[in-house]
């Protein structure tokens, strides 16, 4: 989704009064360093440069926002420092996307979730489809949603890959293989497996969207040693995988499905990997628990509005990563993890947090700015 146009920069020029516009993007940037189309013989305030040529000030703004001028200046023909290259650095308007969250279901088909009941006499299997297939055709046109399933056939087999990518409007696809994939009687629960393969998989997917998994099961990690009993438990080496994935960078939302599951070394474990997959629930129990059909599709419902997109793709990198400027709305952001913005791992998008996220989930912010500067340049607020 693009966001709409809004706002004017401008800046004049004192020796000639020439007007250089840049026009700043709701979801889109300016890019500001002092490029021009003139001859790069000009004066500006690069090392080494004489420091003699008239510069250009943004009307209002006073000296602290004194832009170096046209041409570059300096011996080395750079402007604002050496290593950032003029041509990358000037005015521009560059379209920012808002970026769907991508959230690989990891979907838990053991023998026990057929043998085992939940409220209503309903087995964990059909509680849990029934759920998370109202829930992916509710939210698949705003969510990349795919599908991991283990063990892949029987015992604790996982092969690698996924039954189906993250992708956009998903739904029909994925709920036909769950619909085939109901468990048979000798299926362990081969979870560290599945999470290793699952992390091997959005580590190859190369996108710029935020990823994360959603970890659906009812039952204690087995298959220790290829043994799919309930004795081979595998709980370390589970929830190690968990943390490794939320280290490679996909945060993982754990769901624990069953009643027999609120006490005991199963929630202990399904705590554990909850904290590990670093997006744990307040309070004792930190993986969403529930009992029933209509407490599973509120849970998967809260998770897929909780990762609705707060992230706006950068189609380029900045020229100087740390001179960067958010407005929204006329207000300067900070740059912060608690109610602000930053970059994604790989700086190539912006991601608003906090009370910010949750406005631009419900259509509140009307005018975002962001800005790249140079170093040693006030970025004004625009």
């Amino acid at each position: 989704m693009k966001l709409q146009s809004t706002g004017i920069f401008q800046a004049v020029f004192n020796s000639d009064l020439r007007a250089l516009a840049a026009i700043g993007v709701m979801g889109g940037m300016l890019v500001g360093c002092g490029a021009s189309q003139s001859d790069g013989s000009g004066d500006g305030i690069g090392d080494g440069g004489a420091n003699n040529g008239p510069g250009f000030e943004v009307p209002g703004a006073g000296d602290a926002a004194r832009l170096p001028p046209p041409g570059g200046g300096g011996a080395s023909g750079t402007v604002g420092g050496p290593g950032i290259d003029q041509k990358n650095c000037g005015f521009e308007t560059v379209p920012l996307e808002r970026l769907p969250a991508e959230l690989l279901l990891v979907l838990d088909r053991s023998t026990s979730m057929i043998t085992e009941m939940g409220a209503g006499g309903q087995t964990n299997w059909t509680i849990l489809t029934k759920s998370v297939d109202s829930t992916i055709k509710s939210t698949q046109a705003g969510v990349l949603w795919g599908l991991k399933t283990f063990p892949t056939t029987t015992g604790c087999s996982v092969r690698s890959g996924v039954e189906h990518d993250v992708l956009i409007n998903n739904y029909t696809p994925i709920s036909g293989t769950i619909m085939r994939a109901r468990p048979g009687n000798s299926n362990g629960t081969p979870t560290t497996l599945a999470m290793t393969s699952a992390t091997a998989y959005l580590k190859g997917h190369a996108t710029a969207n935020p990823k994360y998994i959603l970890l659906a099961t009812d039952g204690e990690p087995t298959c220790f040693n290829g043994n799919a009993s309930r004795e081979a438990t595998d709980i370390p080496a589970a929830v190690a995988s968990v943390e490794a994935a939320a280290k490679a960078g996909f945060h993982t939302f754990v769901v624990g499905i069953a009643p027999q599951r609120q006490s005991g070394r199963a929630l202990d474990t399904l705590n554990k990997m909850a904290v590990a997959g670093a997006e744990p629930r307040m309070g004792d129990t930190k993986f969403f628990s529930v009992t029933s059909e209509a407490e599973l599709t509120a849970a998967l419902g809260a998770i897929a509005g909780q990762i609705g997109s707060c992230s706006f793709n950068l189609s380029k990198m900045p020229p100087s990563p740390d001179d960067v400027a958010v407005d929204i709305d006329g207000k300067r952001i900070a740059q912060s993890p608690v109610n602000g913005w930053q970059y994604n791992a790989t700086k190539t998008a912006i991601v608003l947090s906090g009370a910010l996220c949750d406005d631009a989930k419900a259509g509140k912010l009307k005018s975002v700015k962001i800005t790249f500067g140079c170093p040693g340049v006030v970025i004004p607020v625009l």
